[in-house]
């Protein structure tokens, strides 16, 4: 197979970005490398961020990328509004300790897949969108 073809099939794959956005996110490159494992996707697709305008600007400048942003509650408040009608938003998760609470003003974004207080929950949910989302990305060839 020629280089670009495998690029090619490399994006079919991964054409999708995750950004975690929390101000108290772990950047532990073990806790990084077990998310990267229990996800089975490569480590150039998750992004990271503790500062929120950032976290924005990185979004809005990555309009052609597909991205499931996961986003601690309080932060969430507050950037969901912000981004949740960006093209390139695909889901949005909420990664918190008051499920009650967060789960009352993320009702009025479509795109907030849920709200979870559970690491192993989240990352169930965000494994299975991401498949599905791959699934739907792959073209297919007709034959005539």
């Amino acid at each position: 197979m020629k280089e670009s073809e495998e690029k090619s099939s490399a994006l079919q794959i991964e054409d999708f970005i995750i950004i975690w956005l929390d101000a108290t996110i772990n950047n532990d490159h073990h806790v990084l490398f077990k998310r990267q494992f229990s996800l089975d996707i490569s480590s150039n697709c998750i992004h990271t961020f503790v500062d929120q305008y950032e976290c924005v600007e990185y979004i809005r400048r990555n309009e052609n990328e597909h991205i499931f942003l996961v986003v601690s509650g309080s932060l969430g408040e507050n950037i969901v509004p912000l981004v949740h009608n960006l093209s390139q938003i695909c889901k949005i998760y909420i990664f918190c300790a008051d499920k009650a609470r967060h789960a009352l003003w993320s009702k009025a974004f479509i795109k907030v897949h849920g709200v979870f207080i559970n690491e192993s929950s989240l990352m169930t949910y965000l494994k299975s969108d991401i498949k599905i989302y791959a699934n739907a990305t792959v073209p297919i060839s007709i034959g005539y």
